[in-house]
């Protein structure tokens, strides 16, 4: 049986592509003609599985490190002055502060896949998946914000043709990411870049 994906051989049993990952549905297996398989590989679908050639983004460090900074200077001042409680009120504070703002950070991530910019939204609860294929930008916004041209990082604003939004948070400069959503995105669609503070 081919796969719908990638085109590769597999056994008629299989339940996924040994090639790329790709999951057969049942109907996959048991009914599709050539011709449907050709209307699905048309369509596109978001992918399932991450490739092992993927190009991986994380965000910066100056995600979680720059809500640190004023925790941990607020818990030095009153360490030096709170003789009552020795700074443990603003201790805990500043732990569940800066340990959310890591875990958030650890659970983001930005992946290209070949037609597709895959979005993991970190957040306390997990993570969330946002599959952006690249026929679908319409046009890119860099905003470095007020910190982010001196720290090495940026937002950028994804604006897809259906006019819905994507947002990247902290996306390293010096990451390859800018230049591939350049590259793949649709060639009718403007290349603006609009600079802000407010991002």
């Amino acid at each position: 049986m081919k796969c719908p994906t990638c085109g590769d051989d597999n056994p008629v049993e299989a339940q996924v592509c040994r090639r790329c990952g790709t999951r057969f549905s049942a109907t996959q297996v048991t009914s599709s003609t050539p011709q449907e398989m050709d209307t699905k590989v048309q369509e596109e679908p978001s992918p399932d599985t991450i490739p092992e050639d993927a190009i991986t983004v994380l965000q910066s460090r100056w995600a979680y490190m720059i809500h640190t900074v004023p925790w941990l200077v607020l818990f030095g001042v009153t360490f030096a002055f709170d003789f009552l409680t020795f700074g443990i009120f603003p201790a805990v504070a500043a732990i569940c502060v800066i340990g959310s703002r890591y875990l958030v950070f650890r659970r983001t991530a930005y992946i290209l896949t070949e037609k597709h910019l895959v979005i993991f939204q970190g957040s306390l609860m997990g993570r969330n998946r946002i599959d952006v294929p690249f026929a679908d930008l319409n046009n890119i916004l860099v905003q470095p914000g007020m910190f982010g041209g001196f720290l090495g990082y940026t937002g950028v604003i994804l604006q897809l043709m259906d006019q819905r939004v994507s947002l990247l948070h902290y996306v390293p400069i010096a990451s390859p990411l800018l230049e591939h959503l350049r590259a793949r995105m649709n060639p009718d669609s403007p290349h603006e870049e609009e600079p802000s503070d407010n991002f």
